[in-house]
């Protein structure tokens, strides 16, 4: 019988930095009340899954919301700085108009969706790829047959997510994913599958505002 492998994907809560539409990239950003209620609610759904393992990245806003279901489930949560979000460089810290007034070569390379441009002092979306996959199988490998959770941020998730569904590099849309969401995947004899995409059930409600005009993706 093939040996299955569960990892629970989990979006960090809100942060006001999220509700007022800037970028935060690997810039620290606090979880708003929102977020920390988000938090709650989330341990009391993680507990039902059963996770061996809860992992976070280090950036306190995942950590922050990765705390109470460690705490809930009786686990040590490891921080792992692979499951950063996406490093937006000079960009970070700006709403979505600024970067077009303020660098609007920049914008313009993001929305042609070139998956090899590199923000100046950031990532590109093939660099975060490859480190998140990487992460991502690496953990998977630690725990076989096991199911474990994972807590991170949008762009990472994204990123994932377009990698099992096998969509190519050039063609890789910015997928939705609203804070406190979860997502689940299997790994299979060495595939992964998506069983889940996005799930604010447990929430109770749309947890997260719009995206303002004009953003291409949430970080």
């Amino acid at each position: 019988m093939a040996e299955v492998t569960t990892l629970h994907l989990i979006r960090h809560g809100q942060t006001d930095a999220n509700a007022s539409g800037r970028i935060q990239g690997q810039s620290e950003s606090s979880l708003s009340k929102e977020g920390y209620a988000q938090s709650v609610r989330l341990a009391e759904a993680v507990v039902g899954l059963r996770p061996v393992a809860v992992y976070a990245s280090d950036l306190v806003r995942a950590r922050d919301t990765a705390t109470p279901m460690a705490m809930s489930l009786g686990l040590t949560l490891n921080l792992d700085r692979r499951l950063r979000e996406r490093a937006y460089g000079i960009l970070e810290g700006l709403s979505w108009f600024e970067v077009q007034a303020r660098h609007p070569e920049v914008y313009e390379k993001l929305k042609s969706w070139d998956p090899a441009f590199r923000i100046p002092g950031g990532e590109s979306r093939n660099d975060l790829s490859d480190r998140v996959v990487a992460a991502l199988d690496a953990l998977a490998d630690a725990h076989p047959g096991e199911a474990f959770a994972v807590v991170s941020h949008g762009g990472v998730m994204s990123a994932f997510t377009a990698h099992v569904l096998g969509l190519p590099p050039e063609r890789r849309p910015a997928l939705r994913t609203l804070n406190g969401c979860i997502s689940t995947f299997e790994r299979v004899d060495g595939d992964w599958r998506m069983l889940t995409f996005g799930s604010v059930a447990h929430l109770g409600h749309d947890p997260a505002p719009r995206p303002p005009p004009g953003a291409l993706s949430s970080a």
